[in-house]
């Protein structure tokens, strides 16, 4: 079988298809408001042209280019382009206006080929295990997960756990506007039909980040100038700085693959939670100020959710994320039902898929490493022409994703209500991470009081019992860290 896979996958026409896809991929993701879902929705029309192994080429090109891509303007103007590239700012663009762009972008480009591949490789070898071991977890444990994920970032960018944990409740509240799902019943719509069907996550992604950082940056009435020009460093990334960051690529990479297999966590989570975790490891250490060890482990995160999500779709039929809800649209347009079925009615396209998500992790990273010297012509534009084409880019992108000039409105409305928020002190992750999981993980707490309306079933489950402890630790975190901290001083 697997002669007749390779045969098929590395045909001309099927690398040229995967090429162009994750090509396509990283200038889509570099645009905010692209997301990688939008991007596999907008290509998925040309699919049906295609063979099964060359539509499903061209839609895991466009996946792991457009996962990778939006950490290019995160890292350069801190704008993400993706929601998964949120993290990658923190502490890339800082080392960007340190001057060691070459350093960051080897470091993007390390970190990610490694979770891309090795995402890949469990792809192949565990899928069948952990598809297994995910059709287990109930309403109850996606409920508690989702507020572990809260509690992680609710003190991620601030000392005040407070603050954080009031930006995640605004971010959820947002998610309950529309109908109700269960009921039908209208909340919080206030007679406006536009509301009805709730408001969407790109416009408020796009405002939050892309919005409220054109604000940020035109505060001012001076044109601006980037000061960083070229390379001041090596895009290849020295040995030194590789070992130091190793770890972390490790814990990015568990926590990524672990996430990515879960339906509806996705890559914005691992994300988070791996930078979460490695801040925490590492709590001797300042981050925040382009901090190495924090933008690998987000990167190495990011992309180890490629091949898990697909774990899901092709074990289970369930999407892991949105990305490959449209892939799901994909197979159906094929007439291919995604099952455990798949893999002995159609070994070779799955086998396919296995390759070309790996040749198109290798396209990303040689793509980015040749053009990064491109991408830093972006840095010699004056910062209020760039945050002009980046605003005309937020209005295109929340205009894409209905064609309604309401969410539009939704986007200015986002990044202006951003930018106050975070002058007062309240961190803007949370509140996005409110919005991303919201539509997760409150049906999930509806149908768990549904089987048990006394509430005991969220606690008497292992899972579910296991996240709210180690959320209740995080939410004490700081009071731990001093205990930890006194200890030491007392012990010199």
């Amino acid at each position: 079988m697997w002669l007749d896979v390779l045969s098929q996958v590395l045909e001309p026409m099927n690398l040229l298809i995967v090429i162009a896809g994750t090509l396509l991929g990283i200038v889509a993701g570099a645009m905010p408001g692209l997301t990688a879902t939008l991007s596999i929705a907008l290509i998925l029309p040309f699919t049906f042209v295609l063979t099964p192994v060359q539509g499903f080429a061209l839609i895991l090109g466009v996946y792991v280019g457009a996962n990778t891509g939006g950490s290019i303007t995160a890292l350069l103007i801190n704008v993400p382009g993706t929601p998964a590239a949120v993290m990658t700012g923190i502490e890339g663009n800082t080392l960007v206006k340190q001057g060691k762009t070459g350093l960051a972008f080897g470091i993007l480009t390390t970190s990610s080929f490694i979770g891309g591949v090795v995402s890949a490789i469990l792809l192949i070898f565990v899928a069948p295990i952990l598809g297994s071991f995910a059709i287990k977890l109930g309403p109850p444990e996606y409920f508690a997960i989702g507020i572990l994920a809260l509690c992680l970032v609710s003190g991620l960018l601030s000392n005040n756990v407070m603050k954080g944990l009031i930006a995640a409740a605004i971010g959820l509240t947002v998610t309950l506007i529309g109908s109700d799902p269960i009921t039908g019943a209208k909340r919080f719509t206030f007679n406006s039909t536009e509301l009805i069907s709730g408001i969407e996550l790109v416009p408020i992604l796009v405002g939050l980040f892309g919005f409220k950082e054109v604000l940020v940056q035109l505060k001012g009435t001076e044109i601006k100038i980037n000061s960083v020009k070229q390379l001041s460093n090596k895009i290849i990334m020295p040995f030194k700085e590789f070992k130091q960051i190793f770890s972390s690529i490790i814990r990015g990479i568990a926590i990524g693959s672990w996430i990515g297999f879960l339906p509806g966590a996705g890559a914005p989570v691992a994300s988070f939670m791996s930078y979460d975790s490695t801040k925490r490891v590492n709590y001797k250490e300042k981050f925040g100020e382009g901090n190495i060890k924090g933008l690998a482990a987000v990167e190495s995160a990011n992309n180890a959710t490629t091949g898990t999500t697909l774990i899901p779709l092709l074990t289970l039929g369930i999407p892991g994320d949105g990305a490959t809800a449209v892939m799901l649209g994909a197979f159906t347009m094929q007439n291919i039902i995604p099952g455990p079925t798949i893999f002995t009615e159609n070994p070779d396209l799955v086998g396919s898929m296995y390759i070309n998500l790996i040749i198109a992790n290798i396209v990303m990273a040689i793509t980015i490493l040749i053009a990064t010297k491109h991408f830093m012509k972006i840095l010699k534009i004056p910062t209020n022409a760039l945050m002009t084409v980046v605003a005309l880019l937020c209005i295109i992108g929340s205009f894409a994703t209905r064609g309604s000039l309401f969410d539009v409105g939704v986007m200015l409305s986002a990044g202006i209500a951003g930018y106050f928020l975070e002058k007062r002190g309240f961190p803007i992750i949370p509140l996005i991470l409110g919005v991303i999981l919201g539509p997760i993980i409150l049906p999930k707490f509806r149908t768990g009081l549904a089987m048990d309306p006394s509430g005991l079933i969220f606690f008497t489950r292992p899972v579910s019992l296991i996240a709210f402890i180690l959320a209740a630790a995080i939410l004490f975190w700081p009071l731990i860290k001093k205990v930890f901290i006194k200890q030491e001083g007392d012990a010199t």
